[in-house]
């Protein structure tokens, strides 16, 4: 049997690893209480990490903690493992100065998402990066969802065609009747810039109109690749603004929005059931 000093030993150790966890617990729930706190957190790790000669991204169970369902299952897909870049820093070349300036602005949080601009490395210095961090709230905490470059400048919502008041009419109807719209057409032409020619055909086979709630939402597929392209678009009859998406299995999910607002959840649901 064993000693009383070694009971009392293993008693030790254990109580240590217990507050050991306990700690990493909060640490844990700390750095997911605010969209800002959870880019800081994983942007800190994860550039230290490329600066130590580690491939971060193939700590899975740090990388899961850190990014939403939707995302980390895309990142770990074909498409993801194929990137010609790092998808996390948009860019193939870093400064090892960027892991001690992680610069994270104020959130805009719009119920259960949120948009987050970070600046890599000193902004008076010439070689800094922009980057802007979409998350959404994932069993009470924020997840990163998807990075794209640099920061959004917004439109200027006076110099935009007005949509018209009875967009609800077209509920049933199908996207390209909505799409002649001249207000409308301009407005996602103008929104989705080099992008409206992929938009175009990756909705040209259509689907019925459908609202929910504030939100208008038409979609569709590309021609003989309905599993494997989609587009939509969402109209906030509320706030009177668009949103777009584009999806392609072999590339990384893309949105579009006015005001530089997170995506609503109609859209985020849409882009995630086509990604199941």
């Amino acid at each position: 049997m064993p000693s009383n000093q070694t009971r009392f030993l293993f008693r030790r150790v254990a109580i240590s690893f217990l507050l050991l966890g306990m700690g990493l617990t909060i640490a844990y729930a700390q750095s997911s209480k605010t969209p800002e706190a959870r880019v800081k957190n994983f942007y800190s790790w994860y550039l230290k990490g490329i600066n130590d000669g580690q491939d971060p991204s193939k700590n899975k169970a740090v990388m899961n903690s850190h990014l939403s369902a939707r995302l980390g299952k895309w990142y770990s897909s074909k498409a993801g493992r194929e990137l010609d870049s790092d998808y996390f820093v948009r860019t193939q070349e870093w400064s090892d100065e960027w892991a001690g300036h992680v610069n994270v602005g104020e959130p805009s949080i719009n119920g259960t998402t949120a948009v987050v601009d970070i600046t890599f490395g000193p902004t008076s210095d010439e070689w800094h990066h922009k980057l802007q961090i979409g998350l959404i709230m994932e069993g009470g905490m924020w997840k990163i969802d998807r990075v794209t470059d640099g920061v959004t400048v917004a439109q200027t919502v006076a110099k935009r065609p007005v949509l018209p008041s009875n967009l609800e009419s077209f509920v049933g109807e199908y996207p390209a009747k909505l799409m002649k719209i001249p207000s409308v057409s301009g407005r996602l032409k103008t929104l989705l810039g080099k992008s409206y020619a992929d938009f175009a055909d990756s909705i040209s086979v259509q689907h019925e109109v459908t609202k929910d709630g504030d939100f208008l939402l038409a979609s569709g597929c590309m021609q003989h690749m309905c599993d494997s392209n989609g587009a939509a678009f969402v109209i906030d009859l509320k706030n009177r603004r668009i949103h777009a998406a584009i999806y392609d299995e072999e590339a990384d999910p893309q949105f579009f929005n006015e005001d530089k607002v997170p995506p609503p959840r109609i859209l985020l649901d849409w882009m995630a059931e086509k990604a199941t």
